[in-house]
């Protein structure tokens, strides 16, 4: 826990976060006791076993599950008392999310997929596409590489563009904060770097980054490490041997 962060820096503060599933009269206790602050602009990992918590401790984060107790505040208000309304918001225009599937539309052209959260004004509000959209589409691309993929559908391109597309997609609404969940986990060892070299210049451009991972040597991108087990969030530490990206090499 950063206890001399200042206030206003804080973007995620929880206290004793717990989430328990019921099945058929079954409890399943997922997450059993995670608290930490998250400033703004850092780069975190969330480390630990199979069936440690730390999947379910993200879903808690970006609102893709409710907790069952514990608090959270996130931006300074207490997201125990969003809406379904404010959370959709939230999900869309606020927080990213890169997975492991890439979850693409694969019939769609790149630009098409980097788009889609900005269809939620579209057809929420009845908004036209703008000179803006195309602008954030264009610098999303730009910034993974693939301006030059634009036009190709995303089932022609390789596991390592289609995570960058998803990154892009990701990055298109200017996201208070990111959630990457095993980003690398579907590629080979020189298409993982490469999106962790994006990730870790994201970070230094002062996105907030909240990764999923159980490689040690992915979780040493960030510069803390969240480790869990048995659903308890047991150590919070600075990554003292950090892997840096010290320059951004041509993604082709």
């Amino acid at each position: 826990m950063v206890n001399s962060t200042h206030e206003k820096d804080i973007l995620i503060d929880c206290k004793n976060l717990q989430k328990t599933f019921y099945t058929g009269g079954v409890e399943t206790h997922a997450l059993r006791d995670a608290s930490c602050v998250i400033r703004r602009g850092e780069f975190v990992s969330i480390m630990g076993p199979s069936g440690s918590g730390k999947s379910t401790f993200m879903h808690l984060l970006s609102f893709l599950e409710e907790p069952t107790g514990g608090s959270y505040r996130f931006d300074g208000k207490d997201a125990l008392a969003f809406d379904r309304k404010i959370l959709a918001r939230l999900r869309n225009q606020e927080i990213g999310f890169i997975f492991q599937a890439f979850n693409l539309l694969s019939k769609l052209t790149v630009h098409d997929n980097v788009e889609l959260p900005l269809l939620y004004d579209f057809y929420t509000k009845g908004f036209s596409r703008s000179k803006e959209h195309k602008k954030r589409i264009a610098h999303a691309l730009e910034s993974v590489g693939l301006t030059h993929r634009a036009e190709y559908k995303a089932q022609y391109l390789s596991g390592g563009e289609k995570q960058r597309v998803a990154i892009a997609r990701a990055l298109v609404n200017n996201p208070k904060i990111i959630f990457a969940d095993e980003p690398t986990g579907n590629l080979d060892s020189k298409a993982g770097l490469q999106v962790m070299k994006i990730l870790q210049k994201l970070s230094a451009d002062g996105h907030t980054i909240i990764m999923v991972t159980h490689e040690h040597s992915t979780a040493r991108h960030a510069s803390r490490i969240l480790r869990l087990r048995d659903g308890v969030l047991e150590r919070d530490e600075k990554v003292e041997d950090r892997l840096f990206a010290t320059e951004m090499e041509e993604l082709k």
